[in-house]
């Protein structure tokens, strides 16, 4: 059995012998059917081939289908008395969609090459060859909705249900309201959908056959409101470092889920192998999506941009704007003895229309080390999140996105001290007296038992600002030494949570703008309002 192993992986073998456990006795079946793959196994070794190839001719292999039958794999699970799932679905196309799936499942689980990346979706050979697949085909082209993208397409017929005639059938291309665009071939669909709805299984945790269908049923309902026009919910999953959950841990937060990471879903869903190592932890977004249009022409499209252009930023910022949050969040719950930092490796928006999908990421790596979520953080976690959804106004987003960065993805202690005082000024910084603005209200806020306690605090405060404003404009002679600004960097950072920890805690001033905000704050004009941050949200154990 360790050659099928090796090949296949644990989890193929075990769907495929229907057992939970490789280290029993097999059955006489069993024995039949690892039979079978090792002498398949063998032939690939005595043709030398492997790699990408290997990978691809183990899943033909596993895929065939023959007369309207189950695929081989799935004959092998029968073969050795397990089950199928009954389809019983009344709509014609989501029950020819669901046995597509069966029959694609047991080859997602075959374990890719490890010393080998994907460009992109996978070509999935079980759908492209399937005998039902003309079955399929006829049933989009009948669908009302699904067949509307392949209008104008030359070879679109409904009446023409041969099979030749849907080979040619492309959609026109689809603008989204995110900005991207792409089309489809009538016969990559079913893979776009299935690759779609394993992502989202994968990513959401889970990975059993029956969670994969009912994934793949919510997909067509997805595709079908994209397409009438109508705002749909798909997702976009965000990579982060710095962070690690336990084993099939998640947090449900106001902006997302956050879920640990398993190998499967790396592999599948990263296809970049630096970025599996850099990647702790996703982060699943619901992101609204509708089509935006179906044009053609370059002067076409370039005027659809310029019109829409504030739609598609909007779509953008919206998207952004949890995501930092989200981050934020992890941040806020910290102990002051390990900052729960999360750079976003990559992030990607699935889209089950399009055949291509891409994601972007940031090259570079993490420059503090990993946090471990305990139960009780992630109790922080959920209830800062509550509060930044209620509370956190846009126009602090600099000071976060800024002491993010400061904890993150600075490498060089200078670049995060700018960042954190930055953070101070965005919370605090008015265009007169800065320093005494942005030092006394600090000190102020930050230091409530004595006049002393808080000239001592607005003078050390005073001393960081002016180191920063040195760096900054080049003061020769005058810069501190590389120990006075990590020293800096690390109170920086320590400040500029404190601050705005405080500041959730009287959100009347989080509707003013920096310079009222610190002048209320001097002059001890702060309205009392009876809100009150937890203890728990502070990051105290």
């Amino acid at each position: 059995m360790d050659k099928a192993l090796q090949a296949f992986g644990e989890k193929f073998l075990k769907y495929v012998l229907a057992t939970t456990h490789l280290d029993a006795d097999p059955t006489p079946q069993q024995r039949e059917t690892i039979s079978l793959l090792e002498d398949n196994i063998a032939r690939l070794d005595q043709e030398n081939i492997d790699g990408l190839n290997r990978y691809s001719t183990l899943q033909n292999f596993v895929a065939q289908t023959l007369q309207g039958g189950p695929s081989l794999a799935n004959q092998m699970r029968l073969h050795c008395g397990g089950i199928l799932p009954v389809v019983n679905d009344e709509d014609p196309l989501v029950a020819n969609l669901v046995r597509f799936a069966i029959d694609v499942y047991p080859l997602l689980l075959i374990s890719p090459p490890k010393d080998h990346t994907f460009p992109g979706k996978l070509s999935m050979a079980a759908t492209f060859n399937h005998t039902n697949r003309h079955d399929f085909y006829t049933s989009v082209m009948r669908d009302e909705l699904l067949s509307s993208i392949f209008a104008h397409s030359p070879e679109s017929d409904h009446d023409n249900t041969s099979e030749q005639s849907h080979l040619g059938i492309q959609s026109d291309p689809l603008f989204f309201s995110n900005g991207k665009s792409g089309g489809i071939q009538l016969t990559s669909l079913p893979d776009s959908l299935l690759d779609y709805a394993w992502q989202i299984c994968l990513a959401k945790g889970g990975a059993e056959i029956d969670e994969y269908l009912e994934e793949v049923r919510t997909t067509l309902g997805v595709a079908r409101r994209i397409v009438e026009g109508k705002q749909a919910q798909v997702y976009t999953i965000v990579g982060l470092g710095g962070v690690r959950l336990e084993d099939n841990q998640s947090i449900d937060l106001s902006f997302g889920r956050l879920i640990a990471v398993q190998e499967a879903a790396l592999e599948a869903i990263v296809r970049h192998r630096d970025l599996q190592q850099r990647t702790q932890a996703f982060l699943l977004v619901p992101t609204p999506l509708k089509i935006m249009g179906n044009i053609s022409g370059d002067a076409e499209v370039d005027q659809f941009y310029k019109k829409n252009s504030d739609v598609f930023e909007s779509h953008r910022g919206d998207l952004e704007y949890n995501i930092l949050r989200t981050r934020l969040a992890l941040l806020l719950a910290s102990t002051d003895e390990r900052l729960v930092a999360s750079p976003v490796t990559f992030q990607t928006t699935l889209e089950p229309l399009t055949s291509s999908s891409g994601y972007s990421w940031l090259p570079i790596d993490f420059s503090g080390a990993s946090v471990n979520i305990s139960a009780e953080t992630a109790l922080r976690v959920k209830n800062w999140s509550n509060i930044l959804k209620e509370r956190h106004p846009k126009s602090l987003n600099i000071a976060a996105r800024r002491l993010l960065s400061a904890v993150s993805t600075r490498f060089d202690a200078t670049d995060a001290l700018i960042d954190a005082v930055v953070a101070w000024e965005n919370m605090f910084g008015s265009p007169q007296e800065a320093t005494l603005r942005v030092t006394g209200a600090m000190a102020k806020i930050l230091e409530q038992n004595s006049f002393d306690d808080r000239k001592k605090l607005k003078s050390r405060l005073g001393e960081i600002y002016a180191a920063r404003s040195d760096l900054i404009h080049g003061s020769h002679g005058k810069e501190p030494t590389r120990s006075a600004i990590y020293t800096y960097r690390q109170e920086a950072i320590r400040y500029a949570l404190d601050a705005l920890r405080w500041l959730y805690d009287n959100p009347t001033l989080l509707k003013k703008n920096s310079a009222d905000r610190s002048l209320s704050i001097l002059l001890d004009a702060i309205e009392e309002t009876g809100d009150s941050v937890t203890p728990l949200a502070r990051g105290q154990d």
